[in-house]
């Protein structure tokens, strides 16, 4: 989990996980990832990031190890735009 296992960062994603796959929603837990990456500022929505970590909203990476997030936000979303590859529900946000 995000800075080395943080036990109140585990329990506020696991809180938000439960109540929005409880409404059909899937969601990602990383180490934040590039909002401004050319594959994922298209389907990026602020309001739905969220920082366990730090305890605040956004989503950009806070140290320089924070790179896993971009690498699986890629995988999962990655824009339909001749960039690169296409991530396997790239009209998700």
């Amino acid at each position: 989990m995000p800075h080395g296992g943080d036990v109140g960062a585990e329990a506020g994603a696991a809180d938000h996980i439960q109540r929005h796959v409880a409404r059909g929603r899937r969601d990602a837990v990383d180490d934040g990832f590039e909002k401004t990456h050319p594959d994922l500022a298209a389907n990026y929505r602020p309001d739905l990031a969220y920082d366990f970590g730090e305890e605040k909203p956004g989503a950009a990476p806070d140290l320089p190890g924070d790179s896993h997030g971009t690498a699986v936000m890629g995988l999962m979303a990655a824009a339909r735009n001749d960039i690169g590859g296409v991530g396997v529900a790239y009209g998700t946000t």
